[in-house]
């Protein structure tokens, strides 16, 4: 894979590198920015350990609503596909019946 690259990225007081394609690191220097933000809300709610642990689950929270969002506005919007569809062919049919 030599489309890939190193990229070093921090999270709370570790360095982490990785191989990323560059249509990837957009979205893990995102993810990172979103997890650090986390961590320092959380420490200051749970002065002892917890707050990384505290953090993964919001962002993972977060992560599934969305999924969860996305899938319905995905059935949705098929189903008013197909409602639109079965309107198309009833027209057609006519169409040809005229």
């Amino acid at each position: 894979m030599s489309d890939e690259h190193k990229v070093k990225i921090r999270i709370n007081r570790r360095t982490l590198e990785f191989n990323l394609r560059p249509e990837h690191e957009e979205y893990i220097r995102y993810a990172a920015k979103l997890l650090n933000e986390g961590i320092e809300t959380f420490k200051k709610q749970y002065i002892a350990e917890g707050y990384m642990e505290a953090a993964a689950l919001k962002c993972t929270a977060e992560l599934l609503q969305s999924k969860k969002k996305t899938e319905k506005e995905k059935a949705d919007l098929e189903k008013k596909l197909e409602a639109l569809n079965a309107k198309l062919e009833k027209y057609i049919d006519n169409i040809k019946n005229t």
